[in-house]
């Protein structure tokens, strides 16, 4: 499968969004990935304490900003569809995907807080 015909989904909690995450995804795109999706994940009981949902869209949209965006033509999004509500299981969210994309290849990239055992994150 080749890197345009694939699709692209970053899972993130965005509290706080930062300038890695617009790296990132700048990242991806240079290396000729057709779709990034930056997914804001719903409520999380492994992260309770983080700021409330409208503050973390309102991050999202600062980090991606529209102006930021355009450099991209369109190949790039930000999908709040969870933030307010409860957060959807990865597996749901690829099989979704995968229904409404028959024949892409799904890439979904998660931070180290989801891969590591350090006490700090």
């Amino acid at each position: 499968m080749t890197k345009s015909s694939s699709r692209v989904y970053i899972g993130m909690h965005g509290s706080p969004t930062h300038l890695d995450h617009q790296r990132i995804v700048a990242a991806l795109l240079d290396n000729t990935y057709k779709q990034v999706s930056v997914v804001l994940t719903g409520k999380r009981q492994d992260k309770p304490d983080y700021c409330a949902p409208a503050h973390r869209v309102a991050m999202a949209q600062l980090t991606f900003s529209p102006v930021w965006l355009s450099q991209f033509k369109g190949k790039c999004e930000l999908d709040t569809r969870d933030v307010f509500n409860a957060n959807t299981p990865t597996i749901e969210l690829l099989e979704s995907e995968q229904t409404a994309h028959p024949g892409k290849e799904i890439i979904f990239v998660v931070g180290m807080d989801l891969v590591s055992s350090r006490q700090e994150y």
